[in-house]
């Protein structure tokens, strides 16, 4: 057995156990979302190989667009997945749903926690290319 394995394994224990140590508001909507995203990547790790030929494969697609096009649909990704991460752990441990969020909070704190957001989801859409770009090769030496 790999160290990843390992690691692994001990990350499932610490995640299925962190509702014993924690107080939870959700735990049942915890487990419900946890639970098939740790299926998910179970699947991911024992499917490594086939997995990466399918990004190069999606990358030789990504890499014939425009590269601030690409960059773009990464920040997406990570926006849309930065505020569900939020939304889930605020709801789970605090419960506090989004309406009360957008109803309790003031208007600056939530522009400001939105500018936060989305120059971190741009500097993950703009290293995503660069890495993957490092990793299955850009579309010319200019990028």
């Amino acid at each position: 057995m790999s160290g990843r394995n390992v690691l692994f394994i001990l990350l499932v224990l610490v995640i299925l156990a962190f509702p014993l140590v924690v107080d939870f508001h959700s735990v049942l909507s915890y487990y419900l979302v946890m639970t098939p995203l740790l299926v998910f990547a179970m699947i991911r790790l024992f499917q490594e190989e086939q997995i990466k030929e399918k990004r190069y494969q999606k990358w030789k697609q990504l890499r014939q667009q425009n590269k601030w096009q690409v960059i773009f649909r990464y920040s997406v990704i990570s926006f849309v997945v930065i505020v569900w991460a939020t939304l889930f752990g605020q709801y789970v441990a605090e419960g506090r749903t989004p309406v009360w969020l957008m109803k309790e909070m003031p208007v600056s704190a939530t522009i400001m926690l939105l500018m936060i957001v989305v120059f971190f989801s741009v500097a993950s859409g703009a290293i995503q290319y660069y890495e993957n770009g490092k990793k299955y090769g850009f579309k010319s030496l200019k990028e």
